[in-house]
């Protein structure tokens, strides 16, 4: 979903923002620089050959200018950083179920405070994929009146398609991972309880 939100935001730079003078495109990230530094590196390695000259690497490495349009990445301690711009069309939080609790409130709060903003007014997206019970995806995922419109993706959309991007050996091998529910199922893990032990519950499944 990451390289998938890239792709868009570089064709919105290309299409869409560039008739607004001095857009901005906000991304936050998990809590280290090096994440936010690897996120903008990905997205200016999109280009190559003649459409590197659409893009400028004069900037700092959590920054890039696509067609006069500002892509910033900011990691999720330091999102307060991120108030008080101008013209911001477009905000992505990524692994947003892995920022600790306290950075997940933060973050929201600061991403929807853009919400009415005359000159901004963005769309905003959450990408992750879960963590424990009761983190930021799940509070999204049970709100009844929530601004977000919410998609869920489990491995089977990787193996639709013409051009699958698992094969089912990949997703047999993944399955002998523990974490499997999580990384490919979509399930809330890391918080156990007290009453049934993993290898019971397992067993039932």
């Amino acid at each position: 979903m990451t390289e998938f939100l890239h792709r868009y935001v570089a064709w919105q730079c290309l299409e869409k923002y560039t008739s607004i003078p001095n857009s901005r495109v906000c991304i936050i990230t998990g809590p280290r620089i090096d994440l936010a530094e690897d996120l903008i590196a990905r997205f200016k390695n999109l280009f190559s050959g003649n459409m590197i000259s659409h893009i400028s690497d004069r900037t700092a490495s959590t920054v890039a200018f696509l067609n006069e349009v500002k892509v910033e990445a900011f990691p999720s301690h330091h999102v307060d950083t991120m108030r008080g711009r101008d013209n911001v069309k477009f905000i992505m939080s990524d692994e947003s179920d892995f920022y600790p609790t306290f950075q997940q409130k933060e973050v929201r709060a600061v991403m929807e405070g853009y919400i009415g903003k005359p000159n901004s007014d963005p769309h905003i997206v959450l990408v992750s994929t879960p963590k424990a019970p009761g983190g930021l995806m799940q509070q999204i995922e049970f709100e009844s009146d929530s601004l977000y419109h919410k998609l869920f993706f489990d491995y089977h959309h990787g193996l639709e398609g013409p051009y699958p991007i698992y094969s089912q050996q990949q997703i047999d091998k993944a399955r002998l991972s523990p974490e499997f529910p999580r990384e490919y199922g979509l399930q809330y893990l890391g918080i156990l309880g007290n009453v049934f032990s993993q290898t019971s519950i397992e067993s039932c499944q």
